[in-house]
C-alpha cells in the first residue's frame, strides 16, 4: 500500500463490476441524505451512501435504490468492511488496513485518480481530464469528488457533482472523437 496504482479493471471485472472509461466517484461523505438516487440521477457512475460510514443495511437500501450501478461503502474498519463484502458490496473504501480481499475491491488513497477538491465548470474539468489522459492511461483513471466536497451545501454541491460528471462525459467523448479520427 501508499504506492499509487491504477484502476484494476480485472478485479472488477472478476467482481462483476464494469464501468467506463474514466469512472466517476464519490467516495468522500456528504452532507444531508437521500444521495444514492440523487448521484444517480446526477450522472455519477459508482453510487455512494453519502454516510460518512456504512453498515450492510444501509450499503443494501443504497443498492436497491440504485439496481443497476455499483454502490461503494465506507467502511469503518476491516470487521466493517468484510461484514459489507458479505451483504454483497463489491467496492468499498476507509480507513481500513487491508490490500487485497478475494471478492472485495478496495478504493484507496493509492488510486490513480483525478480528484477535484473544490467545484469548477465542466469545461475546466473535462480538460484537465484529458490532460491526465493524454499522459498516460485513460483506462487507469478515476475522476473523483474530494475532501472538498463535503464541505459544500447541497445546492452548490449538486452543481459540483453535475459539472464534474459532465465534464468526465465531455473527456469521454473526445477521446472516443480522437480514437475514431485515427482509425
Amino acid at each position: 500500500m501508499g504506492e499509487e496504482t491504477h484502476l484494476r479493471r480485472d478485479e472488477l471485472a472478476a467482481l462483476g463490476v464494469h464501468l467506463p472509461v474514466l469512472p466517476t466517484i464519490c467516495p468522500v461523505a456528504l452532507p444531508g441524505s437521500g444521495w444514492p438516487s440523487r448521484l444517480e440521477r446526477l450522472g455519477v457512475d459508482v453510487i455512494s451512501t453519502g454516510n460518512e460510514f456504512d453498515t450492510p443495511a444501509s450499503w443494501r437500501e443504497a443498492a436497491m435504490l440504485v439496481p443497476h450501478r455499483p454502490v461503494l461503502a465506507r467502511a469503518a474498519d476491516v470487521a466493517g468492511a468484510l461484514a459489507l463484502m458479505s451483504a454483497g458490496c463489491r467496492i468499498v473504501t476507509g480507513a481500513i488496513d487491508v490490500d487485497r480481499t478475494d471478492g472485495l475491491y478496495r478504493y484507496g488513497p493509492e488510486e490513480r485518480a483525478i480528484t477535484f477538491d473544490v467545484p469548477d465548470d465542466s469545461v475546466a474539468i473535462a480538460r484537465h481530464v484529458l490532460a491526465r489522459a493524454r499522459a498516460g492511461e485513460a483506462s487507469a483513471l478515476w475522476v473523483a469528488a474530494g475532501p472538498g466536497f463535503s464541505d459544500l451545501n447541497e445546492t452548490t454541491l449538486e452543481e459540483a457533482l453535475r459539472a464534474l460528471t459532465d465534464g468526465a462525459v465531455q473527456a469521454r467523448m473526445w477521446l472516443a472523437k480522437e480514437q475514431f479520427d485515427r482509425d
